[in-house]
């Protein structure tokens, strides 16, 4: 896969309580059909994503240097969260990369 990356978001989760809710990347700026890959550094912890229609929920471990894309329609289909756990968990870095459009 090539993609055009021109941004890049970091976030920094210290610790099993530092969390993400659900949600997906529709932002406008994003394009209809954004690709997304996310690089995990640091302690894993645990990613889920539903299906919008079924509920139907996945759960992924992401561990360090693990590279998760996501694309075609995966943000119009799915929702995305990276939950709290009451596990001793140590720093987490995730480094996402996007298209963001020029208007």
């Amino acid at each position: 896969m090539e993609h055009p990356f021109n941004s890049v978001l970091a976030n920094a989760y210290r610790s099993g309580q530092d969390s993400m809710g659900w949600h997906s990347d529709n932002e406008v700026e994003l394009g209809e059909n954004p690709v997304i890959a996310s690089i995990s550094l640091g302690e894993t912890r645990r990613f889920l994503m539903r299906e919008r229609i079924k509920k139907t929920v996945t759960e992924f471990g992401l561990e360090s240097g693990s590279l998760l894309v996501m694309q075609d329609g995966a943000q119009s289909a799915y929702q995305h969260c990276l939950p709290k756990t009451s596990a001793a968990k140590g720093l987490r870095i995730n480094l996402t990369f996007r298209q963001v459009l020029r208007h």
